[in-house]
C-alpha cells in the first residue's frame, strides 16, 4: 500500500520546491503562474507556522485553550482551525508571538513585503476559492511577489 505523508516541514520545502518548478515551467506556459502563487502560498504558510507552533502547536490555531483544556482533563478535542495566513504573517512580525524559543527573532519586513503577502494571500483566495468569471492577471508583474 502506498502512504501520502506530510507534516509541517514537508509542506514548508516540498511546496517551495514546486514553486520552482511551476516558476521554470511557467515560462513556456503561463497557467503555471497559478501554481506558483498556490504552491508559495502553502510553503510560506507552512514556514510560519513552524516558526509559530510551539511545543504542542497550539500557537497556530484559533482556539487554543479549548485543545488545551481536552489536552490537561483528557475531554475531546475540538475543531482546530489553523489562524488565517494574515494573522500568520503578523504573528512572525511580532515579538510577543516570535520571542518564545530562546533562538527565535521577530520577522523583519518592509512594506513592500508586506504588500506583496497581502497580494499573494488574495490571488492565492481568488485561485482556490474561484467564482466563475473571466480574469486576466498580467503574469509580468507575478515574480516580483
Amino acid at each position: 500500500m502506498i502512504w501520502l505523508r506530510t507534516d509541517e516541514r514537508k509542506e514548508a520545502f516540498n511546496s517551495l520546491e514546486k514553486t520552482y518548478r511551476f516558476i521554470l515551467e511557467g515560462r513556456e506556459d503561463p497557467y503555471n503562474w497559478k501554481w506558483v502563487i498556490i504552491a508559495l502560498h502553502n510553503s510560506t504558510q507552512a514556514f510560519m507556522v513552524l516558526a509559530l507552533q510551539g511545543t504542542a502547536s497550539l500557537n497556530v490555531i484559533k482556539e487554543p485553550e479549548k485543545s488545551f483544556e481536552a489536552i490537561q482533563h483528557g475531554g475531546e478535542y475540538p475543531k482546530e482551525f489553523l489562524l488565517n495566513f494574515l494573522q500568520l504573517y503578523k504573528d512572525i512580525k511580532s515579538k510577543n508571538r516570535m520571542t518564545q524559543n530562546i533562538d527565535s527573532k521577530c520577522f523583519s519586513c518592509s512594506e513592500e513585503i508586506d504588500e506583496s503577502m497581502k497580494l499573494l494571500n488574495d490571488f492565492r483566495n481568488k485561485f482556490i476559492h474561484f467564482i466563475p468569471c473571466s480574469w486576466s492577471i498580467e503574469v509580468t508583474m507575478l515574480p516580483e511577489i
